[in-house]
């Protein structure tokens, strides 16, 4: 996970940090040599990130839509677990069928499973999004057929 210092904090030399390792807001640590981040209390966290979850059937979500799914289904981050999904990239999912997200858990199948039910959800409101917003020359043409 990256590391985030204060602003205010002078900045580390490239040896410091990778001996010590970096604070992150929330006092977590981040241990380069290792690759681990440990929270403010010592738990190790992983994680499965990507800026290109991406479908061209996104498109006809917009924002709202999923962080509606999120809320639903309690993908979000939960700051007492520090766990859950991080979403960026929310406003390319309207215009580029795209969003980036960063999925957090305490093992790494559970990281894993947090991005799978995303994407698997986000799969499922796309195509019923897809279907109820059809062209208008198709929905004239099946209303024609029937």
């Amino acid at each position: 996970m990256a590391a985030v210092r204060d602003r205010d904090q002078p900045p580390l030399r490239r040896d410091d940090s990778s001996v010590h390792g970096d604070l992150d807001a929330d006092g977590g640590l981040y241990d380069p040599l290792a690759a681990e981040f440990r929270t403010r209390f010592g738990d190790l966290k992983h994680y499965v990130a990507t800026d290109h979850l991406d479908a061209p059937a996104y498109a006809a979500l917009t924002p709202d839509d999923l962080l509606d799914v999120v809320a639903e289904r309690s993908l979000g981050w939960d700051p007492a677990r520090e766990a859950g999904i991080a979403l960026h990239m929310v406003s390319a999912l309207a215009v580029a069928g795209r969003i980036g997200l960063t999925a957090i858990g305490d093992t790494p199948s559970e990281a894993q499973a947090l991005y799978r039910e995303l994407k698997q959800t986000l799969d499922g409101l796309a195509a019923k999004a897809v279907g109820t917003r059809a062209h208008p020359a198709a929905l004239a043409q099946q209303q024609s057929v029937t």
